[in-house]
């Protein structure tokens, strides 16, 4: 027990030590959960107080501190970690733990629960007395066990005058519940009990002669704090521990103690219970608080935390040959046991001892042995004890079986016995495949054959059991399966038996019955029936322990379509004798099935190489023999039967002609060639489409058109026998040549003309070979073309092509002028001409024209003669600037297009001049800052100007000139 206490120590401490060095979490009720939870009061961010514990517990790892602030936490608080929780005058709704060797160790001054308190794993450990759990009035209690106790001093509040409390309370890895009744006269009270585990104060006191002595091991203190006074109340103490561990040895012995810290002991009684256990209940009221323990009355032999050491055993009763064991149960307290001896008291060895604490014997014989266990503890002290063991003899147990075929019962008896005054208790069967029984006898119906192990067990009223084994054979029975086929009446058929490996075929003989006749016992066997009709064929087989069985299976054997054919005489000329060329032979087939059976297919062979299938019932022949046409026919069944009959085909005859000439139009010839016959032949025809057009051979004929035309010819032999050949042609035709010319003949010289050859599948132009169908010529000469449709089948024709000679124009010298001057220019040598480009002249066509171009021009004249052929020169017109540059001075606009615009032709680049003319009072009557065009008739706004004297300035920027003066308008 003292070892468990300092674990339980080193284990608490060791949490406190670890959570010392962990996290801190702080619980506020003014906190909120959106913060952190690692300061006291709220700082800034989320720097603050969680606002509910299951917060903090989130956050919180095992071994941490959650500090509570004073207030009410309505909240379910369920610890599922190890935690140290700091509590300040705190109230939770309710506290549940429900994780197994979970700690909360308490710190602070007070936990108040309020609804429900829950112990179902895990441990409250409240050692130090400074801090208080509380579970205020009608607060449930719930829970407690070995694994779930408070370790330490807590509270329980009531307010009813009658009350029952249970302290789920515990020490040293012990549950130790105190169950308290109260009888008061007050309310508003708070009890409060705690476990001791030490001798209870004060050591030395006076204790009444009806006790013996008094517990050293622990003590419980029950007491309450009252805001009334309490008057005339009684209390009814009930204490139990769940191990065995308060060395009680006589539980009747066993009472309870009371002081109240200052008197004698007083001994309330009890009734004591179980063995090493200190339950009590019953025991006398008292009408104060304070320390209670256990006591053995006078009598009691209870140690209680005695020195003196006492020797027990439980004597067993086990059965003879069985390994008996004995467990010491001596008791001693603050002493260690450190030696045994055991007599077993067996007088038929002398090995019959033993100096273990916990030995085993065997005893061979049944009977009352007188056994002795002596013990010493480490103090000197000493104690033995005698108790009597029974050995027990064990059954006899027998039992008969039989042995069967498969799918038969396999019986057995059970013929055992026990020895007076034992009886048989029970029986269990173990029948070797998993099935067992209990009754006296018993049946068992085997899934598979073979041998079996069967175990009989016996057991006495002594509880002695022994068993009995034997194997049960189950026999494998015969599986006669063979192949039963159904055949046409025409087949043998066949019997496969199949083979057996459960019994071995060599152990079993076989029979068979066939169309009730007996047939060899082989593997296969054959049969061929006289009748179709439907038979039982059975198969039995024997083993060699005689069991048997048999398989009967049908056999069906069908019977064979019935078939026959005749020519059919409704066609004309159906002998069975025919020329080859157009011979037919038409049948009239006649097919019946067996009763029972449809025909499943009918098919010809025409004794050729050929068949088909029927409604195909008529055949021709390619030569000329005789042949044998056979019907066959199937049934569904498979069954088949044939009909045959004779057919000739005579008179082979095989005509062929040729042909001589293909264009047309022309003559063609047709003669015979390779004709073949079986006789001579007879007479000859020829039809050109279905037209007769001679007999004999060859036949010349004159065709004009290509076709196509169709040649038949007709050949009879002196067996009567007529055949024929048709062959259809069409003739080549002589091609039809044509010709295109582009642009045309004659052309100019220089020029050329394109032909274009049409007709005929291909041409070859006679002079060089060239098979193109256009060629291009650019000189006089006369050429030839062939059109061919065939090589044999062309054309031919020529012509001349005419080159016009060339054209020779003269345009004359070039020639000069200044700049504003006029040139004439002249072309010979043509019938019209044209000039280009138009820049100065005063027209475009004629052989003489007038040039005024500002600039150098050099000008094409193109001429065409009466051929339309064409020639051309070139005169190139150089403007210089004259010496002096003239602008005039006066203009006459009067509308007779002399003098009428202001023209400053003489001057170089005037178009691109700035130009400003004004009036003589300064106005502005025209500007123009580029791109003058000559056109200026003393016009502004569309209005005549007044005839008078004008200033102008002419500027070019680029050339850096500039001209003024004046200019006089008459009109």
């Amino acid at each position: 027990m003292r070892k468990f206490y300092r674990l339980f120590l080193v284990l608490a401490l060791g949490l406190c030590a670890k959570m010392t060095s962990a996290t801190v979490w702080f619980v506020d009720t003014a906190g909120s959960d959106t913060l952190n939870g690692l300061y006291p009061t709220f700082v800034s961010g989320y720097d603050g107080p969680k606002k509910t514990v299951k917060a903090a517990l989130d956050l919180a790892s095992s071994g941490d501190t959650i500090q509570c602030s004073s207030g009410m936490f309505t909240e379910h608080v369920d610890i599922k970690k190890d935690i140290y929780l700091f509590v300040k005058n705190t109230y939770f709704q309710a506290l549940s733990m429900n994780s197994p060797s979970v700690y909360l160790l308490l710190e602070g001054d007070s936990l108040h629960v309020v609804d429900s308190f829950q112990m179902n794993n895990g441990y409250i450990l409240t050692r130090n007395q400074s801090v208080k759990l509380k579970l205020i009035p009608n607060c449930v209690s719930l829970g407690g066990s070995v694994a779930s106790f408070v370790d330490g001093l807590y509270y329980i509040g009531h307010e009813s005058l009658m009350t029952q409390v249970t302290f789920l309370s515990g020490v040293n890895n012990d549950y130790r519940p105190v169950t308290v009744g109260f009888n008061k006269n007050g309310h508003d009270t708070v009890y409060f009990s705690a476990i001791v585990h030490a001798a209870a104060p004060p050591v030395v006191a006076t204790r009444p002669t009806s006790l013996r002595n008094i517990s050293t091991l622990r003590y419980w203190e029950i007491g309450c704090n009252a805001y009334n006074v309490l008057d005339g109340f009684l209390i009814y103490p009930r204490y139990d521990t769940i191990t065995l561990d308060d060395e009680v040895f006589s539980g009747s012995a066993l009472r309870l103690a009371w002081h109240d810290g200052i008197g004698s002991w007083k001994n309330l009684g009890g009734s004591g219970t179980g063995n090493r256990r200190g339950a009590l209940s019953g025991v006398i009221p008292t009408d104060s608080l304070g320390i209670f323990t256990l006591a053995n009355d006078s009598a009691g032999i209870n140690a209680l935390g005695s020195r003196q050491i006492v020797a027990r055993f439980n004597p067993p009763s086990v059965c003879v040959n069985t390994l008996t064991l004995f467990y010491d149960n001596s008791f001693t307290h603050k002493a260690n046991a450190v030696s045994w001896f055991w007599d077993f008291g067996d007088g038929s060895s002398t090995a019959d001892t033993s100096s273990i604490k916990n030995p085993a014997y065997i005893y061979s014989s049944p009977g009352l042995y007188k056994v002795k266990l002596k013990v010493s503890n480490n103090l000197g002290f000493q104690d033995s004890t005698v108790r009597i063991v029974d050995i027990r003899p064990l059954p006899d147990v027998k039992f008969g079986y039989t042995k069967e075929c498969f799918g038969i019962a396999n019986k057995f008896t059970d013929s055992s016995n026990a020895y007076s005054p034992d009886a048989i208790m029970s029986r269990l069967w173990r029948f070797g495949d998993g099935g067992t029984a209990t009754t006296k006898n018993a049946n068992r119906v085997y899934s598979t054959s073979g041998d079996y192990t069967v175990t009989l067990i016996v057991t006495s009223s002594a509880g002695c059991k022994d068993s009995a084994t034997h194997t049960a054979s189950v026999y494998a029975i015969p599986q006669p399966d063979f192949v039963s086929p159904s055949v046409c009446i025409s087949d043998s058929a066949v019997y496969h038996r199949v083979a057996n490996t459960n019994p071995l075929d060599s152990d079993i003989k076989w029979s068979w019955l066939i169309d009730n006749s007996h047939a060899l016992a082989d593997t296969l066997v054959k049969f061929k029936f006289s009748t179709s009709d439907t038979f039982d064929i059975q198969l039995k087989g024997i083993s060699k322990f005689g069991c048997a069985d048999s398989v009967t299976k049908t056999s069906v054997i069908y019977g064979l379509p019935t078939l026959s054919f005749v020519l059919n005489s409704a066609v004309a000329g159906n002998n069975d004798t025919q020329c080859l060329n157009g011979n037919k032979f038409t049948f009239t087939p006649t097919i019946a099935a067996a009763t029972g059976q449809s025909i499943s297919s009918a098919a010809w062979n025409w004794g050729n190489g050929n068949s088909s299938n029927l409604p195909d019932s008529a055949v021709s022949y390619s030569a000329e023999a005789t042949y044998t046409v056979k019907l066959n026919a199937v049934s569904d069944k498979g069954c088949r039967d044939s009909a045959s009959s004779e057919v000739t085909v005579k008179g082979f005859l095989q005509p062929d002609f040729s042909k001589s000439g293909e264009c047309v139009p022309g003559n063609i010839q047709f003669f015979e060639s390779g004709t073949l016959s079986s006789t001579t032949i007879a007479s000859r025809s020829w039809y050109m489409n279905d037209t007769l057009r001679g007999t004999g051979t060859p036949l010349n004929l004159s065709i004009t058109t290509a076709g196509p035309h169709k040649i038949t010819y007709i050949v009879s032999n002196a067996d009567a026998c007529i055949d024929s050949i048709s062959r259809a042609f069409t003739f080549t035709p002589y091609p039809t040549l044509g010709f295109t010319t582009s642009p045309g003949i004659p052309f100019c010289q220089g020029d050329s003309v394109s032909i274009t050859v049409s007709g005929g599948k291909n041409i070859e132009w006679l002079m060089d070979g060239d098979t193109n169908r256009t060629k291009v010529f650019k000189s006089a000469l006369r050429y030839r073309v062939r059109a061919y449709n065939s090589a044999n089948c062309f054309v031919s024709d020529d012509d001349t092509i005419i080159v016009y000679p060339k054209v020779a124009v003269d345009a004359l010298r070039d020639t000069t002028i200044f700049r504003g001057g006029m040139a004439t220019l002249r072309a010979s040598g043509a019938n019209t001409y044209s000039w280009s480009p138009a820049t100065g002249l005063n027209t475009t066509t004629g052989a003489v024209v007038k040039s005024r171009p500002m600039n150098t021009v050099m000008y094409i004249v193109k001429g065409t003669d009466a051929n339309t052929c064409a020639g051309s020169d070139t005169v190139t017109v150089t403007v210089v600037e004259p010496p002096f540059v003239r602008i005039p001075n006066i203009i006459t606009p009067n509308g007779d297009n002399n003098n009428d615009a202001w023209d400053l032709s003489e001057l170089e680049n005037y178009d691109k001049y700035e130009l400003v003319i004004t009036d003589y009072k300064g106005d502005v009557v025209l500007n123009i800052t580029s791109g003058y065009k000559n056109d200026w008739k003393a016009v502004k706004d569309g209005k005549e100007l007044p005839e008078g004297m004008y200033y102008y300035r002419l500027f070019y920027n680029l050339k850096d000139k500039e001209y003024k003066g004046f200019i006089q308008v008459i009109r």
